[in-house]
């Protein structure tokens, strides 16, 4: 199984979207945000990584949540942080269950 792991230092600090998600300071530091997926968030942006099973095997797939608002950084990376885990359990749901049979 192949393992994607979120670095603190991911293209400086920078989210991978970050050509439309990101706002406010550009140098702010990502927060782990703590659950059963490797996740991380930014003001109005958050990823993780869920296992989903493509072509016979469990491979990483990359998950985000997005948003606009609230306009308060720190609120913005509370509200991400709080979607994120879900959103990422919901995906490793949806993907395992369409491929009856897979590993995991």
């Amino acid at each position: 199984m192949k393992k994607l792991l979120l670095t603190e230092n991911q293209n400086s600090e920078t989210p991978p979207w970050q050509s439309y998600a990101m706002r406010g300071d550009p140098e702010r530091k990502s927060v782990a945000v703590e659950g059963d997926f490797e996740a991380r968030a930014w003001p109005g942006a958050a990823g993780a990584v869920a296992q989903c099973p493509f072509d016979g095997e469990l491979d990483p797939y990359y998950v985000s949540v997005v948003s606009m608002y609230p306009k308060d950084e720190d609120e913005a990376v509370e509200v991400v942080s709080e979607l994120i885990q879900p959103v990422a359990a919901r995906a490793e749901e949806h993907c395992t269950a369409s491929r009856p049979g897979a590993p995991g």
